[in-house]
C-alpha cells in the first residue's frame, strides 16, 4: 500500500511539471510576440510624429529650397536628385542625424488655382531600407504660387 501511495505522488509530481514547463513555454511565447508588437507599435508612433512635423515644414515653405532649409539640421536633410522633392534622415529617437534610421522622403506636386494654388505633398517614411512605415499625403493652399 505504501508503494502506491509514492507511486502517485511520483505521477503528480511529474504532471505538475509537465504542466508547469507548457505554461512557461506559453508565456514565453506570449511576451516574444508582445515584445516585437512594441517594438513595430514604437517605430510606427515615431514614424507619425516625424511625418507630421515633416508635413508642418512642408506647409510652411514657399518653394523646395525653403522646406530643405526648414528640414536641414545637422545635414541630414538633401534635395533628391531629378525630381522636385527633398530627403531628410532622422535617428530612431526623432532627432535630426544623417546616420539615422528613419529616412523622409518629401515629394511635393504644385495643381494651379485661379487664386493661388494648391500644393499637395506625399510624406514617405522608412525605417532602413524597408517598405514605408508610414506614408501621410497632405494638401494646402497658398494664395501665391510659388515662382
Amino acid at each position: 500500500m505504501k508503494k502506491a501511495g509514492w507511486s502517485s505522488f511520483y505521477s503528480e509530481a511529474l504532471l505538475l511539471v509537465v504542466i508547469f514547463v507548457a505554461l512557461v513555454l506559453v508565456l514565453t511565447g506570449v511576451f516574444t510576440a508582445a515584445r516585437a508588437q512594441s517594438a513595430s507599435a514604437r517605430r510606427l508612433s515615431r514614424a507619425v510624429t516625424i511625418a507630421a512635423n515633416t508635413a508642418e515644414a512642408v506647409s510652411a515653405a514657399a518653394d523646395g529650397d525653403e522646406l530643405l532649409a526648414l528640414l536641414n539640421e545637422n545635414g541630414n536633410a538633401a534635395a533628391m536628385d531629378g525630381s522636385e522633392g527633398v530627403t531628410a534622415f532622422y535617428a530612431a529617437d526623432g532627432t535630426p542625424d544623417p546616420e539615422g534610421d528613419f529616412r523622409v522622403d518629401v515629394f511635393t506636386l504644385t495643381e494651379p488655382a485661379a487664386a493661388g494654388a494648391f500644393f499637395s505633398g506625399r510624406i514617405t517614411v522608412r525605417c532602413g531600407d524597408e517598405e514605408p512605415v508610414y506614408v501621410l499625403e497632405t494638401v494646402y493652399f497658398r494664395e501665391e504660387a510659388a515662382s
